[in-house]
């Protein structure tokens, strides 16, 4: 079988990066361009923001299949709970 690589998201190739003498010189979009003093250079894709989109969108669709509504309140409770507001403002 082959060698197995660790599994890192960008901020840690960004800190071996600068670690190991690399500095930033550019960025496209989410594509950061870091270069060494001997030329060497390295393009390091962070695409974070697709993983937030991406459960924002789930969550989105979760909630509105859940079918969400407000309660419904008799106008006795509607009453009571004005009354309760009034003494509570009264307070002040």
């Amino acid at each position: 079988m082959g060698q197995r690589f660790p599994i890192c998201n960008a901020n840690d190739v960004i800190r071996v990066l600068r670690r190991n003498g690399f500095k930033k010189v550019g960025q496209t979009g989410s594509h950061q361009k870091w270069r060494h003093a001997d030329a060497r250079q390295v393009i390091v894709a962070d695409h974070k923001w697709f993983t937030r989109v991406a459960v924002a969108d789930i969550i989105i669709s979760k909630l509105k299949s859940l079918d969400l509504k407000y309660p419904t309140v008799s106008k006795a409770r509607m009453q009571e709970l004005q009354i309760a507001r009034e003494m509570l403002e009264s307070e002040r």
